[in-house]
């Protein structure tokens, strides 16, 4: 029993996607290799960063007003706090005699260390 060639069934739709691709970069490469593209693109950026600070200043005005801190202040807030729980660790750590007592940490050397 022989069979026939078979025919791919999405040969179409995958010749039709290539042909698609290929126009909308045709277009894509007319269009943004103009200086008038590139200005707009440029302008839309600078726009949406200048909305993106205006925003953030009209918030931190509203918080201090509201006399709540804003992202920033609770981020400093954060470091404070861990450093803070960091020394009371090694304080209690002092207190309650069990200090750690750390060997000191090796030359960084390109060779390894030597076995005494």
């Amino acid at each position: 029993m022989t069979t026939g060639p078979t025919v791919d069934p999405f040969s179409f739709f995958r010749e039709a996607l290539t042909q698609w691709e290929k126009s909308a970069n045709d277009i894509g490469t007319k269009v943004l290799g103009t200086d008038k593209a590139v200005e707009l693109m440029h302008k839309s950026t600078t726009a949406s960063l200048q909305m993106q600070n205006a925003m953030k200043d009209g918030m931190n005005k509203a918080l201090g007003a509201a006399n709540m801190p804003s992202k920033a202040d609770i981020d400093a807030l954060s470091a404070q706090i861990g450093t803070l729980e960091g020394r009371l660790a090694r304080i209690e750590d002092l207190l309650s005699g069990n200090s750690v007592n750390v060997a000191p940490k090796p030359k960084r050397t390109r060779s390894p260390p030597s076995k005494s």
